[in-house]
């Protein structure tokens, strides 16, 4: 589960302000959306992470790297009604995050398919974990220009 950013009352009032780790971190990753598609995963990805009230969006994002979709991080992906119409929606993007991927491990389609998940029996399946593959990976991706790895 994600750390909650830091919380504090001022003045009695209780106002709270976000910390300002969050609020450079989001704002980071708000400039990143206005440089993407606005209907590409990442824009999907960006804008689920800053609705994410409460959250750093780093843990968040390294939350989600290390236990994945399946795990309900992502409550518009539990279902998998929802994984599907994300699937659809995402496509041709999800398929462009695939061939990227593959490009930079050197995996096969094949080897990339039989890893995904052993017990895929029927095609909302494989779409359904197709789709969290690609949140996973541009999760992964946007920690890395977070963090300064990659760009």
């Amino acid at each position: 589960m994600a750390v909650a950013t830091v919380w504090w009352y001022l003045g009695g009032r209780g106002q709270s302000r976000v910390h300002p780790i969050t609020m450079a971190t989001k704002k980071a990753l708000k400039e990143l959306l206005r440089n993407c598609d606005q209907k590409s995963v990442k824009s999907w990805v960006i804008k689920w992470v800053c609705g994410s009230v409460g959250y750093n969006p780093i843990n968040l994002l390294t939350d989600l790297t290390h236990h994945g979709c399946i795990s309900g991080i992502v409550s518009d992906l539990i279902y998998t009604h929802d994984c599907v119409n994300f699937y659809t929606r995402f496509e041709a993007d999800i398929w462009n995050i695939i061939a990227q991927f593959l490009d930079s491990t050197g995996e096969t389609i094949g080897s990339f398919i039989d890893h995904l998940r052993p017990e895929i029996l029927d095609l909302d399946g494989l779409k359904t974990t197709l789709a969290w593959f690609a949140v996973e990976e541009t999760a992964h991706r946007l920690l890395g220009i977070l963090k300064g790895e990659n760009s």
